[in-house]
């Protein structure tokens, strides 16, 4: 953590304020592939912040995480999601905001960020985004329904980019749905990105749309069937 963590950190603890979650961004690698996890950890991030500002728990990074004993002892800590390899910060934010009213939020300060180095090599990759993903297997149904939704929106949009081509009377809206889409994912990352000053990240952004998607139809999937490893 930054020297600034715990002095920014704790004043953002208000009075009805019970945990608080901040960015934890990859950092340290110079090549392709490093600099599109780097971009990609910042959508996760995004998400994070967005879910937390619409005052719901969805996700959060265990490095950069912060709350009171007081709500620890109250949903009897990790009692009945320690069955979990990883996920144990997602399925405590949840547990949080399905059994009490204390507020979640996320902090924004680049003072609070914890930035962590990125897995090794595409193997170790593969290895963490499984770990990562098991941990959806134990989320709410209503949770996965909208994570599922939200990925085969996603896939759709660009098979109905193919689609257009080989049916030309549809290019024009595609265009407009495909073109909104990009526009909404550019905005999002700029503005997450821009909190830590990872905004060249940027140039790669038609790069990580298409690693984006592949990274959920191959990947992820990987995380829900055999055995999930640590390390």
């Amino acid at each position: 953590p930054p020297p600034d963590w715990i002095s920014e950190t704790v004043p953002l603890f208000k009075e009805n304020v019970g945990l608080v979650m901040g960015l934890a961004p990859l950092d340290g690698s110079k090549n392709l592939f490093g600099k599109l996890v780097c971009l990609d950890s910042l959508a996760t991030a995004f998400v994070s912040a967005g879910a937390a500002g619409w005052n719901a728990g969805v996700t959060c990074t265990g490095r950069n995480l912060a709350y009171r004993k007081s709500i620890f002892n109250e949903v009897n800590g990790f009692e009945n999601i320690n069955h979990s390899l990883s996920g144990d910060d997602d399925l405590f934010l949840q547990k949080i905001k399905k059994q009490t009213r204390w507020r979640t939020i996320f902090s924004l300060n680049p003072k609070t960020a914890v930035p962590s180095a990125n897995p090794v090599n595409f193997r170790a990759f593969v290895t963490q985004k499984r770990r990562h993903v098991s941990a959806g297997k134990y989320y709410s149904k209503p949770l996965q329904v909208a994570y599922l939704l939200f990925n085969l929106a996603n896939i759709n949009l660009f098979a109905f980019v193919i689609f257009a081509f080989l049916n030309q009377k549809y290019l024009f809206l595609v265009s407009i749905l495909f073109g909104f889409k990009l526009l909404v994912d550019f905005i999002s990352l700029f503005l997450i990105s821009s909190k830590i000053n990872k905004q060249s990240l940027l140039l790669l952004f038609p790069a990580w749309e298409i690693f984006f998607l592949l990274n959920q139809m191959i990947i992820a999937p990987l995380g829900f069937v055999g055995k999930i490893k640590w390390k």
